[in-house]
């Protein structure tokens, strides 16, 4: 509502931080007071980025065969999805003393609720550029809102479904924290949220073990299969 200078240099300096981070240049940006928009103290912040790719590097998952493995990378949380259901399901009412409780409340492995929700997107660059630069990755897939239900399909080919093994990643304690706090089917957990997996690849079964000891992080967590029926879910195995 109102420009504050060290607001407006330390969102800025965060911004730079994160492009330099990346090997991304920051070109430039817009600045607007909205009095009658926004209240003091509150201010809205959006970004874009732009780049290009030469058409035969790009990889939209026309070379995936069947027997091809899904690796997983583990998020650090919801990321940029779920909110909305987040905080239907923990009781937020706008209240500052209501919320302060709900949110200092602590977590398995000793993060609270409230700097659980608020943990940093995080960047999957140094991960999946040299494995793009080696020409290891057939198929990828960032897992944003729709989850692994309808981000992974997106890379599959026809005839294709993905197999997927939920026990064989760590879900973070914030996703049980919040189904326990409602009824939340395995659809809806999997299709809003991104349930301890924000990226994914597809690689050769050759190529498992060398993609695996290059991210120790990652987890094989499925496998290409081919598809029986015409209506089969492209996403299988997500029982828990």
């Amino acid at each position: 509502g109102k420009l504050d200078p060290d607001v407006v240099a330390a969102v800025i300096g965060g911004v730079a931080d994160a492009c330099l981070a990346n090997h991304m240049a920051l070109l430039g940006g817009e600045t607007a007071e909205m009095p009658d928009m926004y209240p003091v103290g509150e201010y809205d912040l959006a970004g874009f980025i732009v780049g290009s790719v030469a058409p035969d590097l790009v990889v939209d998952g026309s070379a995936i065969r069947m027997g091809d493995v899904v690796i997983g990378f583990p998020s650090t949380g919801l990321h940029t999805n779920g909110y909305s259901l987040a905080r239907k399901l923990i009781g937020l009412n706008g209240d500052p003393k209501h919320d302060r409780t709900i949110l200092d409340h602590t977590l398995p492995g000793g993060s609270t609720l409230g700097a659980s929700l608020l943990a940093e997107h995080r960047s999957y660059l140094p991960d999946i550029l040299p494995l793009l630069g080696d020409g290891l990755v057939r198929g990828m897939a960032h897992i944003t809102g729709g989850g692994l239900k309808e981000n992974l399909p997106r890379t599959l080919p026809s005839g294709s479904i993905a197999r997927l093994d939920p026990e064989a990643w760590v879900k973070p304690p914030i996703f049980d924290e919040l189904i326990g706090k409602g009824r939340v089917s395995l659809e809806e957990r999997y299709r809003v949220f991104n349930m301890g997996i924000g990226f994914v690849v597809v690689v050769r079964e050759a190529d498992r073990d060398n993609v695996l000891d290059r991210c120790p992080e990652a987890r094989q967590i499925g496998e290409v299969v081919d598809r029986i029926t015409s209506d089969e879910s492209a996403v299988q195995g997500l029982t828990c």
